[in-house]
């Protein structure tokens, strides 16, 4: 009994370890920019401002292909074989061989885009700038952190990255033709954070070269590559969200107006942001739970209760956007109020679709269901938003698209967890 007991206190405090440890993470990757983000609209202005969030939107596409599944698929390897140091070595080799060869990849095809269409050759060095992002993402083996439930050593490094960025960006930037400066930097935080984590993880996986023979052995690179296409289509569709908006916004409408729209998706995202660092510390915690009905059901009630509290904060930034604009972006942003009127409702849907997320869906081995309410939303996006844009250029029906779309994952996930629930009951 009083092992038992240890045991439930040592899981709770690795939970709240986890918990805190992802909370100063997402914190970093969304709070920490936000310090830097009313000084960068107001020096580079909505056209260049705009022009660097196109690029970053462009190479978040980059982004999802080199993290493949793996954020899913090596996660579950590792925390499930993590007592054994030979399979823990073997899974972090083998992914991180598979992630390289993906960003070979990924850099192919950015250079054929880039040079091959006008649109994005003009400015060619702020996209191959911008793709250092790509490099330390590919680096940072945030999968291996996770899984081992060492999300702390994830944050530390974390901070350290984004501090570098910071405090540049107030040293190098200092007028609208600086604009070049961002993506460099931002790019050499995350090289920096790539780096430390890369080297780290291999100390702490006690991988050596020779493990890294599994570039000789097909079967494994294989074995861990189909493992992650199975959560890859879902893991795509979720993240194009992200970053779709203000691409397709920049493609058909302007830097300009992908600046106005990318400042105000700066804002959504800090705030949903603040919500993925409870799916992601629960997701190692529900894989290896066994009764996960009453830890579900309890957790279905908690957060039923919060979706007041974002109700009343979505009506609260509609009625006071114009206010918000102004002391957030700055007078030059004034068109962004109208934008955020209209995804004003995202305050209050993105947090419960968040945290009804992969780590309740994929804990029951409801895959095939998580899968779908990605993938029906964003074909309802594509299908609907590219039409719009290209024969209307209305950039307030793109916005409705936007909400809808995320209304659909929102319903389609409390429909299915309802199910699930009577069910299990």
């Amino acid at each position: 009994m009083i092992n038992r007991l240890k045991t439930l206190e040592n899981n709770k405090k690795r939970l709240l370890t986890n918990f805190f440890s992802l909370s100063i993470l997402q914190g970093t990757n969304y709070l920490l920019p936000l310090t830097t983000f009313p000084y960068l609209v107001r020096v580079l202005g909505p056209e260049k401002f705009g022009l660097v969030t196109f690029a970053q939107a462009f190479i978040q596409y980059f982004v999802i292909l080199t993290d493949y599944g793996f954020n899913l698929s090596a996660t579950r390897e590792i925390s499930t074989h993590r007592e054994n140091k030979a399979r823990v070595a073997e899974i972090f080799c083998s992914v991180m061989c598979i992630k390289l060869a993906l960003l070979a990849v990924s850099f192919g095809v950015l250079s054929v885009v880039v040079f091959g269409f006008s649109r994005f050759r003009v400015d060619w060095e702020v996209y191959f700038l911008t793709f250092g992002i790509v490099f330390g993402q590919m680096l940072f083996p945030v999968w291996f952190f996770q899984g081992m439930e060492q999300m702390k050593c994830m944050a530390v490094l974390n901070i350290f990255a984004k501090l570098i960025f910071i405090s540049c960006v107030f040293i190098f930037v200092k007028q609208q033709n600086d604009y070049v400066y961002v993506p460099l930097l931002n790019s050499v935080g995350f090289l920096a954070s790539g780096l430390l984590g890369f080297f780290t993880g291999i100390r702490q996986s006690e991988a050596t070269f020779a493990a890294f023979a599994c570039l000789k052995n097909l079967s494994k690179l294989k074995y861990y590559f189909n493992e992650a296409t199975k959560f890859f289509f879902a893991v795509f569709f979720a993240k194009i969200f992200a970053s779709s908006g203000v691409f397709f916004a920049g493609i058909f409408l302007g830097n300009s107006t992908a600046g106005l729209l990318g400042a105000v998706e700066k804002m959504t995202l800090a705030f949903s942001g603040l919500f993925k660092p409870i799916s992601e510390s629960l997701y190692p915690f529900f894989t290896r739970k066994q009764d996960k009905s009453v830890i579900v059901n309890r957790y279905f009630r908690v957060v039923l209760r919060l979706s007041g509290v974002f109700l009343v904060l979505s009506v609260l930034i509609y009625f006071f956007s114009n206010d918000i604009v102004i002391l957030v972006l700055g007078h030059k942003f004034t068109g962004s109020v109208p934008i955020l009127k209209y995804l004003s409702p995202i305050f209050f849907i993105s947090p419960l679709y968040i945290l009804f997320g992969y780590h309740v869906f994929l804990s029951l081995g409801k895959d095939r269901e998580f899968m779908l309410t990605v993938i029906v939303p964003v074909l309802f996006f594509f299908s609907t938003s590219l039409p719009v844009l290209f024969f209307f250029k209305s950039l307030y029906l793109f916005l409705v698209i936007i909400v809808m779309s995320r209304a659909i994952v929102l319903i389609m996930r409390l429909s299915f967890l309802i199910k699930f629930r009577k069910e299990m009951c």
